[in-house]
């Protein structure tokens, strides 16, 4: 099923509106899903999506060259504190433990930048972050003081690391769990033998996402947007 909504406020820079695509898919395969992330498109649960907004490509998809990828001192610092986080990788789940922290992380963000901090069910995150994961979806929970402080979720697929979420406890800020988390997932796909990490959309203008630059060498897609299309990533 396919569908189109263009009746929004853009969720990334104020004062625009967003035009985006939307297909659900029941049962996607590991290479149906590649498919759809090497031309841009993001998953949340069996939701797929692609900005289509006219007269705007702000939303940048971008992609880190693992084998070539370069550690800076502040990561360097960031992978010596936490040392002794522990990591656990698993396929994706809701817990009380989940909701709370979900809940805590967007009401400091609403605080912060404005974000929505309505509380969210079990129902609302299975919906979003545990169904449709098929083969491929996977949680990467982070764990201090036997406390869940960070959880990541991931798509592991051939040839690719697609970054989904990431959530965190504030009351643990020194220890960048945001970034500490796509340096594991550049880690681990490292390991497999997998050549990119997909971090989604990067829009230069956005704070929250601008970060995403500073993780080199990166990607930008920049042909192919159109599924069945050759891909350009320079």
């Amino acid at each position: 099923m396919e569908f189109i909504v263009d009746d929004k406020p853009c969720p990334y820079l104020k004062g625009l509106m967003a035009k985006t695509r939307y297909r659900v898919i029941d049962r996607c395969t590991e290479l149906e899903c590649k498919e759809y992330i090497l031309h841009g498109w993001r998953r949340f649960g069996r939701l797929f999506f692609t900005p289509i907004c006219d007269g705007c490509d702000a939303c940048k998809s971008m992609r880190i060259d693992v084998y070539n990828f370069e550690l800076n001192r502040s990561m360097k610092r960031i992978i010596k504190k936490n040392q002794d986080t522990k990591l656990v990788i698993r396929r994706p789940s809701v817990t009380t433990d989940h909701l709370n922290l979900y809940s805590k992380y967007h009401a400091l963000m609403n605080d912060k930048k404005g974000w929505n901090s309505e509380a969210i069910t079990a129902t609302e995150y299975a919906h979003s972050f545990v169904q449709g994961h098929g083969s491929f979806g996977y949680e990467f929970l982070y764990i201090r003081d036997k406390k869940l402080i960070g959880v990541a979720l991931v798509d592991i697929l051939p040839g690719a690391v697609s970054a989904i979420y990431c959530y965190y406890d504030h009351d643990y800020a020194d220890y960048s769990i945001g970034t500490y988390s796509i340096l594991k997932q550049i880690e681990y796909a490292k390991k497999l033998g997998i050549e990119y990490l997909y971090l989604g959309y990067w829009v230069e203008e956005n704070e929250s996402l601008s970060y995403k630059s500073k993780f080199k060498p990166h990607e930008i897609l920049i042909e192919g947007f159109e599924l069945g299309e050759e891909t350009v990533w320079r």
